[in-house]
């Protein structure tokens, strides 16, 4: 009985039989699904990236709240950056990444502290839980500057977590302690509060830097204690 040798099922496939032409379509098929699947797994890489990296260009170096002016300032862009999903003058905020750019010039902050302590007056506050960069053009090309300001020049809040990278941060000057208050029949003057810390920064959450000078900046001094107070003596006390 003569014995019958093994087929060979993929060299008859592809060149042998009347099923050549199905085969050759099915993997034409098979490649045309392939180039669809890697096309969209691409353009939803793209997507997601996009949707995760959200940038706040500002456009202004003057320090303004203004709203509907179409001015996108460092205050503003901080502000959208704490309110994701908030429409504002620099954008919408996206509520997994957000990078402000700033181009290359003096950010001076002017508006002075007054009320709450929170962004819209003195220094800058980052209070927001999604991941924040501030991105300069580089240390001696972006400074943000708060001298005359009265404050800090930032403040990082429990949670937050903030990377700054080329730009100068200076003229920052943390709240001075108040004074105590005088006393009075001869009693000893009060004691002064204490100072506030961080001159340039006060970092309560996660901060990184990069390429990135803190210069210029000092922590408040402790208030002063208050005066003695003054004792009228009559002459008819000292008989």
């Amino acid at each position: 009985m003569r014995s019958i040798s093994p087929i060979k099922l993929e060299r008859a496939n592809v060149s042998d039989g009347p099923g050549k032409e199905h085969l050759g379509l099915g993997r034409c098929m098979l490649r045309v699904w392939a180039v669809v699947f890697a096309t969209a797994f691409l353009l939803a890489w793209v997507s997601a990236a996009s949707a995760a990296a959200t940038t706040l260009k500002v456009n202004t170096t003057t320090d303004e709240t203004t709203s509907g002016d179409h001015l996108c300032s460092l205050r503003e862009a901080i502000a959208a950056a704490n309110a994701p999903g908030t429409a504002s003058d620099c954008g919408t905020a996206g509520s997994v990444s957000n990078t402000i750019m700033l181009g290359a010039g003096t950010y001076t902050l002017s508006i002075a502290l007054a009320g709450a302590d929170d962004n819209a007056t003195g220094d800058l506050n980052v209070t927001g839980m999604t991941p924040l960069t501030i991105s300069g053009a580089g240390a001696t090309a972006s400074v943000i500057d708060a001298t005359g300001l009265g404050d800090r020049v930032l403040s990082v809040a429990a949670g937050a977590t903030v990377t700054l990278e080329g730009l100068t941060i200076t003229g920052g000057h943390a709240p001075d302690g108040a004074a105590g208050a005088n006393g009075t029949n001869g009693g000893p003057g009060g004691a002064g509060s204490g100072r506030s810390d961080g001159g340039g920064i006060l970092n309560l959450g996660t901060l990184t830097l990069s390429h990135v000078a803190v210069t210029n900046n000092r922590a408040g001094q402790g208030g002063s204690g208050g005066a003695g107070g003054s004792r009228l003596v009559l002459v008819s006390d000292l008989r």
